[in-house]
Parts: structure tokens; C-alpha cells; sequence
């Protein structure tokens, strides 16, 4: 009953446009749709979170990380999903800057850093270290992207390793890989640092 009165309110609360998001995730899953005042993530599995709770939303781009505070309004296993668990999250605290930074992620898949987003130090731009999750310096050739790359694929990699986690550990894994190995893609990542120093 709880369940059901909680999932009623969380969408009739999300009265702002909501925008289908691609290349967006957060730890409790993929984002599926997104608006300035919440979301709805689509997991393989039962998270481990229940209606009520409050959280950390942390929504990541290929470049890029948001964090938010979010309360998880509903939770419904999907059968046109395939037996995936779908949440809502309604976003708390929201501001005009915050609902500015949310709309150009859910439109874009990004934020533009240089955009004047003063006022919010909380919804800062936080820049994921690409370098760091391969292990390699900021001026590695394309050779030692490649070769680190494949090393960390064979330790990380979901059919080889035990590790209840890897799918994520690899996923982050390609997905720096991905942008460092693409020139135009890497100087792009490299200019974002350049202005966030």
C-alpha cells in the first residue's frame, strides 16, 4: 500500500518536461528519462534501496559527474523491460542553476562548463579522471592507452573475473578507453581539464 501511494505521488510530482536520456548512469542504474526534478533509472537487478530512502545521485556522462541528493519515490519490477526494476527519484534541493545544469544533461548528455552556472557550488562540474581508471599519464601515446587497456580487460573483463563487481569496473574500463583512443574525442577531454584546473 505504502509502495503504491509513493509511486502515485513521485509521478505526479515530476510535473516538469521530461527528456529520454542516452549515455547517462548513476551506481543504482541507468537513466532512462530525466527532468529538473527527478528520474527514472532502469536496473538489471533489485537495488538495494527501498521507497523512502534518501540518497546520493551521482549522474555520469562519458566526461562528466553530478551529484545530487535524491529520494527514491517508487520501485516496480518491469515485465516489458525484461524482469529489469525501473526506480523513481525525485530530486531535493533543486535550484534554478541546478534545474539548468539537469535540463542541459538530459538535452545535450552533458553540461557546458562554461555556461554561467555561479551559485551552485554543489552542482559543480566534477571531471572523471580517464587517465587514472587506465593507470596511464596524461601525455601516454596511443600505444600505452591501448596496451593498458588490454591489460586491465584481461584482470577486469565479466568472463574472467570473479569479482561481483566487474561488470561496472569494466564498463568504466571502455568507457575511458573509448574517449582516450578517438584523437578529436581526447583533446576534447583534455581542453575540459585544461579549463577546470
Amino acid at each position: 500500500m505504502g509502495m503504491a501511494r509513493a509511486r502515485r505521488k513521485g509521478k505526479t510530482e515530476r510535473s516538469d518536461q521530461r527528456y529520454d536520456a542516452e549515455g547517462l548512469s548513476t551506481p543504482l542504474g541507468e537513466v532512462a528519462d530525466l527532468s529538473a526534478s527527478g528520474a527514472r533509472l532502469v536496473a538489471p537487478a533489485r537495488p538495494g534501496v527501498r521507497v523512502g530512502d534518501i540518497e546520493t545521485v551521482v549522474i555520469s556522462s562519458d566526461e562528466q559527474e553530478l551529484r545530487l541528493t535524491g529520494e527514491i519515490v517508487w520501485i516496480r519490477k518491469s515485465a516489458l523491460l525484461g524482469g529489469r526494476h525501473e526506480l523513481g527519484v525525485k530530486f531535493l534541493n533543486v535550484d534554478r542553476v541546478k534545474r539548468a545544469i539537469l535540463v542541459d544533461l538530459a538535452v545535450e548528455g552533458r553540461f557546458d562548463e562554461e555556461r554561467p552556472y555561479e551559485g551552485c557550488p554543489q552542482a559543480r562540474m566534477e571531471i572523471v579522471d580517464l587517465y587514472g581508471i587506465l593507470g596511464v599519464a596524461r601525455d601516454a601515446d596511443e600505444d600505452a592507452i591501448r596496451n593498458a587497456y588490454r591489460a586491465l580487460a584481461r584482470v577486469h573483463h565479466p568472463d574472467v573475473s570473479s569479482d561481483p563487481d566487474a561488470e561496472n569496473v569494466f564498463a568504466r574500463i571502455a568507457k575511458a578507453y573509448a574517449i582516450l583512443r578517438s584523437p578529436r574525442r581526447r583533446a576534447d577531454y583534455d581542453a575540459m581539464l585544461m579549463r577546470a584546473a
